[in-house]
């Protein structure tokens, strides 16, 4: 076995690691864009309408 090889399951999911980081990273600011100016205007109507904000 060539030492430029990963030896084992654990190495070769290591490698891929980087790759899927950034995937997931693009992914959650894919749906966070969309999604923030719904909350915010989510936020608004609940002000206007006097109803408390939950978890807040």
């Amino acid at each position: 076995m060539s030492t430029s090889q990963p030896k084992s399951d654990l190495e070769k999911r290591r490698l891929h690691l980087p790759a899927s980081t950034k995937a997931l990273r693009t992914l959650r600011h894919d749906l966070r864009t969309p999604i923030n100016p719904i909350l915010g205007y989510c936020e608004l109507i609940e002000k206007e309408a006097g109803a408390p904000h939950p978890g807040r």
